[in-house]
């Protein structure tokens, strides 16, 4: 028994507190550094600073300063985001909003903030995929 505590303790020692969530589960993150050069999918020219992360599973995921948000049906979801300090509040589609952070902002933790709201149903960073391999 103690070993099994010892080594969850040294596996979860490995990970910070950022999280996010999926499924209303909290999905574990670990910093990783990875050298790679990215542009901002709009422009194309606009370089974005990307952090990555592995999970628990060994996925690598992207993470840079905006957040995905899908609001409830029939909520005034963009109204009610705007107590945020966002730069800009995005609809990309009905009830889904992307939302632009200052760089210095914790995305994680305002990610988690914005899904407590009851009028939202998900919050998680805009993670980063690389089109070139679809």
């Amino acid at each position: 028994m103690k070993k099994i505590i010892l080594i969850i303790l040294i596996i979860s020692l490995g990970y910070n507190d950022e999280y996010y969530y999926s499924d209303d589960k909290k999905i574990h993150l670990k910093e990783i550094k990875l050298n790679i050069s990215r542009h901002h999918k709009d422009t194309h020219s606009e370089k974005v600073n990307i952090k990555y992360y592995t999970t628990k599973d060994g996925a690598i995921l992207g993470v840079n300063n905006d957040i995905l948000v899908k609001c409830k049906k029939n909520t005034n979801c963009k109204q009610e985001l705007l107590k945020y300090d966002f730069e800009k509040i995005e609809e990309i589609s009905k009830n889904y909003y992307l939302l632009h952070l200052e760089d210095n902002t914790n995305i994680f933790a305002l990610s988690r903030e914005i899904y407590e709201e009851s009028y939202i149903e998900l919050s998680h960073p805009d993670f980063a995929m690389d089109y070139s391999t679809y």
